[in-house]
Formats: structure tokens, C-alpha cells, sequence
């Protein structure tokens, strides 16, 4: 197999944490399932999620919004293993695979779409952490933030510095940090509130919405991160690697952050998502633990969104990682620091994360329709592939992603009780992208186009 010699082109800093990052991963460096759930939980614990389980717990009854909670992971569970099987045969990441329907050089633009997601994503859990530590410390806001600013890019960069390692030991020793808390929560809010009788029973949703609206609610919060699962699968050691971990940890992770949102919305009756809010109300453990759950949750999340954020750059130039993981860290902490201070900075970036949802789906169902339809689970090695740029791909891609942007406005514009007519934003671009390029890979191929040629691509 002919691949790119990282030893060749990098310092020894860039390699301290290699992971494989521009390569594949070859068997013998292949990673456990448990440590690949465990980084996964982790990760899919994002606490910037709890305002959409707030949204849901307000428009259903609890025991409604839990069930939709479940529905939506178990299909992002389904998503995650349609792109993380392929990961875990190929040993590629998301970017590196993307090099097959959208070439060598095409692959730049979905690398850079997925990669300035991740980093979207990274700056939220960032303001979340620090404004967090400013409310706590005896400092004001200002200073506060900072601090807290400081302390979350430290705990950052210096995991990633050592590859896969850095957030698997993490998530490791974290676990228990933040699972027990966020359950003694849980059950100190629904008793602040008079049991479980009167959440599950007696709460009645403020603001109604749809149980198909719920779903969607519940897709869209970890989406991206369910379809670029090969980022981590490929270091799987078997096929249990993808059918195991990122199903386990959005059904254990992300789940549980956004039941929390729901929950609290519920035994406050409607007066709050916040957790926090919540807790300072019953003071005493309610509030320690909730704090610690919070602190730790963010902290555990940063490095793996940093690392995976960062093979998508290095998809983009051609070098490990590293280099790209501290540079993303470092200039998280400048993107926190202008969204709190700047006004419209948040809207401003929330509106770009939300323009781009409707951009990444559409790019893995390509991956998908490439590799199970088309090349039938049979892939050259990628740096034997000759293909410059692909323009099927990217008209598939952008007619997806306008029909799926079109979808999300004619939802947003039908109010939050809208049923199933216009489908799921975001898992409506994914499933034109899949038949939409097997469709016209078909009749390109019938054209006299070459779909793959295991050829090397000359200079590689």
C-alpha cells in the first residue's frame, strides 16, 4: 500500500501525538471498543446541548420528550454506524475519506465545512465553560471569564498534544466526575419539584410543539457528530468499534444531557432549562453537584471536538495533526472571548453553525453512497486513487444542501407544531445525497465517465 510518510515531512512535536491522522491506520495501532466508548460518552456530553432537551421538556410531557429524546438517538446511533463501518474497514478519518467521491483536491472544500463546525462547536463549549467559572469565582464577569478562558484552553491543548491517548485517559478518569453528579441532580431536581408523579404526571408543557418536531430537536443536536464517526472508527480494532462505541455514547452521552434539559424543565414547570438556575434555587448538594457535573462535562468534551476538528485541517494540508490541535485551541479561546464581548458576535456564529448543517449532511451521504452502493465495500487505498476533482459530487452536494436548507426554513416558517411534511432538515440532505449521487455517478459511468482508478495520482 503506497501512503504518505509522515516521519518524512514532520518535526518530532507533530508526531508526539500522530494518530494516523493523513494515512491508514494499520492494524497493529488499532485502539480497544472501551476506549473508544469511553472517549465517545464523553465527547457526545456536550452541555451546549441542554437548551434543545429545555426546548423539548417545554413542549412535551416529560415521558413524551424522553421517548422522542430515544427515538432521535437511536436513528443518529443508525447514521453513525452507515459512515463509521466504513472508517473502521478503510482505517481512514471522515476528510481522508472524502477524497474518494470528491478527489484529492475536491476534498478540500467538505474538510474545511466540517472542520470550521467542529471548531464552532469547540468555541461554544469554551463561552459554556468559562461563563460557568466567572459566575462561580469572586472575580466579576469580566476577570472571571478570563480565568475561566485560560483554564479550559490549557485543559485542552495539553491532551491533545499526545493524539488519541490525551482524550482517552481523560474520559477515563472523568466518567465518574460528572455521571454521578448529573444523576444526584437529576433526582434532587424532580424532588425539589414534589417526585416523580408530579413531573411525569401533572407538568403541563408551556410551549407545545410537535413529538416529529421533538425528533428532529433531538437529531440535529449531535448530527455532525454521528455522521463524521469514521474519525474515530478507523482506529477500531473490529467492526464492534462502530457498531458499539458511537452508538453507546450518543445513546449514553447525549442522551442523558438532553433528558437533564427536559427534566429540569419539568420540575421547574416551565421556568427553566438551566440546570444551574435550577440548583441555586435548592442550594446546598443540588448546586455542588450540578457545578461539578457542568465543569467536568465541558472539560471532558473539549479535547476530543479539538482532536477531531483538527484531522480535518490536516486532511486539508497534508500534515499530522498536532500542529492544527493547538493552533485550534488557542484560537477558541480568542473566538470565546469575542462572542462574550461583542454584541451579535453569538448570532452571528450560531447562524454560520446553523447554515452549515444544512452543508455537512449532504457530504457524508455521498461517502455513504460511494462506498456501499457503488464501490460495493471495495476501495483502493486512497493514495493510489487518481481523481483530481469530482463535478458530480459537488453538484449532488449543493442541490442536496439547497433542498435541505429549504426543508429547514419551510419547517422553521410552519412553527414547532409542524408534523412530518417536510421531513427531517438535515436527514432530508443526507438522503438525497445518497441517491442523488448513486443515481448520477450511474449516468455519468454510462457516459463514458471513470468513477475510480487505482492508479497514483501523479506526484503523490
Amino acid at each position: 500500500m503506497e501512503s504518505v510518510r509522515p516521519q518524512q515531512m514532520a518535526g518530532s512535536f507533530e508526531l508526539k501525538g500522530y494518530d494516523y491522522d493523513i494515512e491508514h491506520v494499520p492494524e497493529s495501532a488499532r485502539k480497544s471498543t472501551a476506549s473508544l466508548a469511553a472517549v465517545w460518552i464523553c465527547w457526545a456530553f456536550q452541555f451546549a446541548t441542554i437548551m434543545v432537551g429545555g426546548i423539548i421538556g417545554a413542549g412535551l410531557s416529560l415521558s413524551n420528550a424522553i421517548w422522542a429524546i430515544i427515538i432521535g438517538d437511536i436513528i443518529l446511533a443508525l447514521l453513525s454506524i452507515s459512515t463509521g463501518l466504513i472508517g473502521r474497514r478503510t482505517g481512514l478519518g471522515f476528510s481522508m475519506l472524502t477524497r474518494y467521491p470528491f478527489g484529492h483536491i475536491g476534498t478540500i472544500v467538505p474538510s474545511f465545512v466540517a472542520g470550521a463546525v467542529m471548531f464552532g462547536w469547540l468555541t461554544f463549549c469554551y463561552w459554556i465553560f468559562a461563563l460557568t467559572v466567572a459566575n462561580i469565582l469572586p472575580f466579576g464577569i469580566t476577570t472571571g471569564y478570563v480565568v475561566g478562558t485560560v483554564a479550559i484552553t490549557l485543559l485542552t491543548v495539553v491532551p491533545v498534544v499526545y493524539g488519541f491517548e490525551g482524550p482517552k485517559w481523560v474520559a477515563w478518569a472523568t466518567i465518574p466526575l460528572f455521571m454521578i453528579p448529573l444523576v444526584i441532580s437529576i433526582f434532587l431536581l424532580i424532588g425539589s419539584a414534589g417526585g416523580l408523579d408530579v413531573v411525569f404526571t401533572k407538568y403541563v408543557p408551556p410551549k407545545p410543539i410537535s413529538f416529529v418536531f421533538a425528533v428532529n430537536l433531538a437529531l440535529g443536536a449531535w448530527l455532525l457528530g454521528a455522521l463524521t464517526s469514521p474519525d474515530w472508527t478507523r482506529l477500531g480494532k473490529s467492526d464492534w468499534a462502530a457498531l458499539v462505541a458511537p452508538p453507546v455514547g450518543l445513546i449514553i452521552g447525549e442522551s442523558l444531557v438532553l433528558v437533564l434539559g427536559a427534566i429540569t424543565t419539568a420540575a421547574t414547570m416551565g421556568a427553566t432549562w438551566n440546570p444551574v438556575e435550577a440548583s441555586a434555587k435548592i442550594g446546598g448538594l443540588a448546586m455542588t453537584a450540578i457545578l461539578l457535573a457542568y465543569l467536568v462535562g465541558m472539560w471532558n468534551t473539549t479535547p476530543p471536538t479539538c482532536w477531531a476538528a483538527a484531522l480535518h485541517f490536516a486532511n486539508i494540508f497534508r500534515r499530522p495533526k498536532t500542529i492544527f490541535a493547538v493552533m485550534l485551541s488557542f484560537l477558541a479561546a480568542i473566538a470565546a472571548i469575542v462572542i462574550q464581548f461583542s454584541v451579535g458576535a453569538f448570532a452571528a456564529m450560531n447562524t454560520f453553525l446553523q447554515l452549515l448543517s444544512s452543508v455537512v449532511p449532504p457530504a457524508a451521504g455521498i461517502l455513504v453512497a460511494q462506498y456501499w452502493l457503488l464501490s460495493r465495500g471495495n476501495l483502493p487505498p486512497v493514495w493510489q486513487t487518481r481523481r483530481s476533482v469530482n463535478a458530480v459530487a459537488f453538484i449532488v452536494w449543493v442541490i442536496a444542501a439547497v433542498l435541505d436548507q429549504l426543508s429547514r426554513d419551510a419547517y422553521s416558517a410552519a412553527g414547532p407544531t409542524v408534523g412530518i411534511q417536510y421531513g427531517i432538515p438535515g436527514l432530508n440532505g443526507f438522503i438525497i445525497a445518497v441517491v442523488g449521487y448513486w443515481a448520477l455517478t450511474l449516468v455519468a459511468k454510462a457516459l463514458g465517465s471513470q468513477e475510480l482508478t487505482a492508479e497514483p495520482e501523479p506526484g503523490s
